[in-house]
């Protein structure tokens, strides 16, 4: 809490909205303002996505589908263009997964965004207390998307402008990546080559930018809520300790359970929406960081890299943020069991153990075999770090 406090000297991190709803809808313009990069509104159910922006970009993956095999087939007899074009095909993987996510099901996308706009539109936030336990979490929420996009294009500026220069330095030509729309040794071929990459990785960053937020954003309400749930608790226990009237007592108990059920409902559709692109994306960017690896110790390709932690910067986003998910599930745990439950009348009790049962089977996030947390991104770096000791030694 103190680092994040001590970030809002600083323009980009600071919270300037206090409402909570004026904050949501303010993250959400800031992905919309990345989505029209590549023609894309998520979040609007009435938008038409057929127009250049998105058909340029919808032309640039197809291009690749073909392009990136094509030039692996091509290049099969030089082991340093095959492993670039393999490390490649495991970005373009993961790129259809994004594009199935939140362009062919946008539908799911569109649903949870207004489920949320019902939810901050509620008249729940016109209570302080319930504002003041948010700032910590939009603060967090700023934090992590002002990260993401600048992270991002800064790893896709290096990989892009870096092989350019050598290029030009030492008239050996080197791409950033292992894909051509066309094949030769020429500068006219190497300049049309690297536009069409160009092109190719500011849609990738644009795309990835903008569903890491999404997640980001997603994830952290549903944490936010979390936090509503304590405070709302903190506030029942308040009213018994002060013998406030079992009426009074009860209709705060009916707003918990009322949220917690809003609650349970919304993480649902979260972990629905994303499994399959999670699954399919840590399979992907797995094989990337294994082959960039491979790379790196087989032909010196030291560009892999930044692949690798292009690719390893990514699954921690959604790792570090499934842990945060369950510290902040045990925290509601701790605090049911722990305020003045007994002092209640029987009705209300029997309501209390209702919410404390349902809070106990809370949604754990996944890439449906694999948990998100911070010890699957451990085990993930593990065995990526043991296929590459075993390249080692085979180099050796």
């Amino acid at each position: 809490m103190k680092f994040l406090q001590s970030l809002q000297r600083f323009r980009m991190f600071r919270v300037g909205v206090q409402n909570p709803g004026q904050f949501y809808r303010a993250t959400i313009a800031d992905i919309e303002w990345f989505n029209a990069k590549a023609g894309l509104n998520m979040f609007n159910r009435s938008v038409n996505l057929l127009n250049f922006n998105f058909c340029w970009m919808m032309l640039m993956l197809v291009s690749n589908i073909y392009c990136a095999p094509e030039t692996v087939v091509f290049y099969r007899d030089d082991i340093d263009k095959v492993l670039m074009g393999v490390v490649t095909l495991g970005f373009l993987f993961q790129m259809t997964s994004k594009m199935y996510t939140f362009v062919i099901v946008r539908k799911k996308v569109v649903e949870i965004h207004e489920m949320n706009v019902e939810y901050f539109d509620s008249m729940l936030f016109n209570d302080m207390d319930v504002q003041d336990s948010l700032v910590e979490n939009a603060m967090l929420t700023k934090f992590i998307i002002q990260m993401t996009s600048r992270i991002f294009p800064s790893m896709s500026m290096t990989l892009m402008f870096v092989p350019l220069f050598y290029s030009l330095i030492t008239s050996n030509l080197l791409l950033p990546y292992g894909f051509e729309i066309t094949h030769s040794d020429t500068w006219l071929v190497y300049a049309i080559n690297w536009a069409y990459q160009a092109s190719c990785s500011f849609y990738v960053v644009v795309i990835t930018v903008t569903t890491e937020s999404t997640f980001v954003l997603f994830l952290l309400t549903a944490c936010g809520q979390i936090d509503t749930l304590i405070t709302l608790t903190n506030q029942l226990n308040s009213k018994i300790n002060s013998e406030e009237s079992e009426e009074e007592i009860a209709l705060q108990l009916k707003k918990i359970v009322k949220l917690h059920q809003h609650h349970k409902l919304y993480i649902k559709k979260v972990k629905e929406l994303f499994k399959f692109y999670f699954l399919i994306a840590i399979a992907s960017l797995c094989s990337v960081m294994t082959m960039s690896m491979a790379a790196v110790v087989l032909v010196n390709w030291y560009l892999g890299v930044i692949m690798f932690w292009f690719s390893s910067c990514q699954i921690l986003f959604g790792c570090v943020l499934g842990t945060h998910w369950q510290i902040k599930n045990e925290q509601l745990l701790v605090k049911i069991a722990s305020f003045d439950w007994y002092k209640l009348s029987t009705k209300n009790k029997k309501m209390i153990l209702m919410f404390l049962k349902a809070s106990q089977t809370y949604t754990d996030l996944s890439a449906i075999l694999l948990p998100l947390n911070v010890g699957s991104y451990v085990q993930i770096h593990k065995k990526v770090y043991s296929m590459f000791m075993l390249l080692v030694n085979v180099k050796e």
